[in-house]
């Protein structure tokens, strides 16, 4: 028989994202947002609470977004899903059924009271993470510049370059999609 009663507490965690993606622009305007938590979830039901927004204070509807099959998750999420043993229990992986918007950016918020599959305990508060959809292509240098201190012009035989906002597709790039004045040959 003890002399003292004994008594301990503990609280288990409440479900947070531990890693979303993507971050930063992405060069697809049907991204998959994938978001992995502490422990445990029931995708459905995380599914269900997950917020989007657009840069302009829109809501997207849930009904516009689609979950990603399991295969594919796992195929694109690789890394994620296999650091941990559980893992594969702990993410939400989703896409969009449009195409969203150009130079837009986009919030995914999981709100306060989303619910774990290992208790009782929900999110405490919202959590939220932005990305931004490329823009639409432009070009922002070129070579020679006239504004160039150093170099204003090319001589014949000498190479010149543009400079895109985006990344190019090099097999549909044609000769023809180019004028030049005065012609040159």
């Amino acid at each position: 028989k003890l002399d003292d009663e004994f008594f301990f507490e503990f609280s288990t965690a409440t479900p947070t994202v531990r890693e979303f993606l993507p971050y930063g622009e992405v060069s697809t305007l049907k991204p998959t947002c994938f978001l992995l938590f502490n422990q445990k979830i029931d995708k459905n039901e995380i599914f269900k609470h997950l917020c989007v927004v657009r840069g302009d204070e829109h809501k997207i509807s849930n009904k516009q977004l689609e979950l990603v099959d399991e295969t594919a998750a796992k195929s694109e999420f690789k890394s994620f899903i296999n650091e941990k043993e559980g893992n594969y229990e702990q993410y939400v992986a989703f896409t969009f059924k449009d195409d969203l918007l150009k130079a837009t950016q986009y919030t995914i918020q999981v709100p306060e009271g989303c619910p774990s599959a290992e208790g009782p305990l929900v999110t405490t508060s919202e959590w939220s993470a932005s990305f931004n959809t490329y823009e639409p292509l432009k070009i922002i240098d070129w070579f020679p510049n006239t504004n160039d201190e150093w170099q204003k012009t090319a001589l014949p035989g000498r190479t010149w370059s543009l400079t895109f906002n985006n990344s190019l597709d090099h097999s549909t790039i044609k000769k023809s999609l180019f004028r030049f004045e005065p012609e040159v040959s």
